[in-house]
C-alpha cells in the first residue's frame, strides 16, 4: 500500500506546534527556582524552537530546507540513521528569505555562538550576564510566530511575569562577578559585542532591558498589577527619581584600543593615533589589574575599554583640538 502523502498545511502545523512547545519549555525551565542549569537549557531549547519555526515558515513558502550532498546536489544528505538532514538555525538565518531584522538575527547568532562555547564544557553563573538577550529572544520569537505563522500562534498568554520571594534590591544585580564566568566565554561575548555598533547593542530586539521602580498603591484597586510598563521616552519616565535604585549595567559597551582610536577619529579628531592613546592612559596611570575598574575590563589576555574611558579620551581631544583636529603630515 503506497505511503500517504501529508499536506503542506499539516506538516507546517506540526512544526509550529513543536516550535511553540520547545519555546514554552525553555521559558518555564528558565523561570524555575529549582533548576540551576538555566541558561544552557534555555539556549538549546530556544535554538530548537527557532529552527522548527523557520522550517514551518519555509514550508509555507515552498522552500526546500533539506541539505544536499555537496558532490551531487541531486541527492539529499542523510544522517547515520538514513534520515534526511534538515537545515540548522545557522542555515535558516543565512537564507535569502530570512524575514528577521538585523538585531533579531544578531541576537540568535550570539546564542548560537554561546551554545558552541558551552556544549563541551561546564559553565557557572552566566544567567545574569545574558538574561537581557534571552528576554529579547523570547519576545522576538513570539513576534515571529504571530507575524509569519499566524496571530493565533502567539504565546502571550502562556507565561506571565515571574514572582519571587525577595524584594528587588541592587545586590541581586551586583552579586555575580566576571570571575565566575569561563574565560573562553567571556572572551567570546566581549569580541562579539565589540564588533557591534552602539545602536545595535542597545536595540531591544538584541538586548531587551527594563527599568523597574516600586510603586506604592494609594487605594484599593489602584494599579492592581504587580508590573507596570511605561514608555522610556514618556514624561512619566523622565520624572522618575532613578536615585532610589541604581543598578549596575550587566554588559557594558567594550572597545579595543584600535576601536577607541577609530571612533575618536570619526568624532572629528583624525590626528589622534594609537601612540597618543597609549601615552594618555600611561599618563593617567591606569592599572589593568584592578578589579571592577571603571575604565575597562581584562578578558583573557586582552584589555577592553568602557565608554567611560572613551568619553575621557574624547574630552582630552576636545581640550587639545589644535593637536588632533587634522591628520599628522606624512613623513
Amino acid at each position: 500500500m503506497p505511503k500517504k502523502t501529508r499536506s503542506v498545511g499539516s506538516i507546517k502545523k506540526e512544526l509550529t506546534t513543536k516550535a511553540k512547545e520547545a519555546a514554552i519549555s525553555a521559558t518555564s525551565i528558565y523561570n524555575s527556582p529549582q533548576i540551576h542549569f538555566k541558561s544552557e537549557t534555555y539556549i538549546v531549547l530556544m535554538i530548537i524552537a527557532w529552527t522548527y519555526a523557520f522550517h514551518a515558515y519555509f514550508r509555507g513558502l515552498k522552500i526546500d530546507y533539506r541539505y544536499r550532498e555537496p558532490d551531487n546536489p541531486r541527492i539529499y544528505a542523510k544522517t547515520a540513521g538514513k534520515a534526511i538532514k534538515h537545515w540548522g538555525l545557522s542555515e535558516c538565518l543565512n537564507h535569502g528569505s530570512n524575514p528577521l531584522e538585523e538585531a533579531v538575527t544578531v541576537n540568535l547568532r550570539l546564542l548560537l555562538g554561546i551554545r558552541h562555547e558551552i556544549e563541551h564544557q561546564m559553565t557557572t553563573s552566566i544567567d545574569d550576564f545574558i538574561n537581557a538577550k534571552f528576554q529579547a529572544c523570547s519576545m522576538n520569537f513570539n513576534k515571529f510566530l504571530k507575524e509569519h505563522l499566524g496571530d493565533k500562534n502567539g504565546l502571550d498568554d502562556h507565561v506571565s511575569f515571574s514572582l519571587q520571594f525577595s524584594e528587588l534590591v541592587p545586590k541581586q544585580f551586583l552579586s555575580v562577578s566576571d570571575s565566575t564566568m569561563p574565560e573562553t566565554l567571556k572572551s567570546y561575548l566581549a569580541n562579539f559585542e565589540n564588533a557591534l555598533s552602539p545602536e545595535l547593542q542597545s536595540n531591544p530586539s538584541y538586548n531587551y532591558q527594563l527599568f523597574l521602580t516600586r510603586k506604592l498603591t494609594k487605594k484599593h484597586g489602584d494599579d492592581v498589577k504587580a508590573v507596570r510598563l511605561i514608555d522610556p521616552d514618556s514624561e512619566l519616565a523622565k520624572s522618575l527619581d532613578i536615585t532610589y535604585m541604581a543598578v549596575q549595567e550587566r554588559e557594558k559597551n567594550k572597545r579595543l584600543p584600535s576601536g577607541i582610536v577609530k571612533d575618536i577619529k570619526a568624532s572629528g579628531f583624525p590626528g589622534f593615533t594609537l601612540h597618543h592613546h597609549t601615552k594618555l592612559w600611561q599618563s593617567r596611570r591606569i592599572d589593568f589589574n584592578v578589579q571592577n575598574s571603571p575604565w575597562g575590563v581584562k578578558v583573557v589576555n586582552s584589555w577592553y575599554w568602557y565608554d567611560t574611558w572613551f568619553n575621557e579620551v574624547l574630552k582630552h581631544c576636545q581640550e587639545n583640538a589644535e593637536q588632533f583636529n587634522r591628520p599628522r603630515p606624512e613623513r
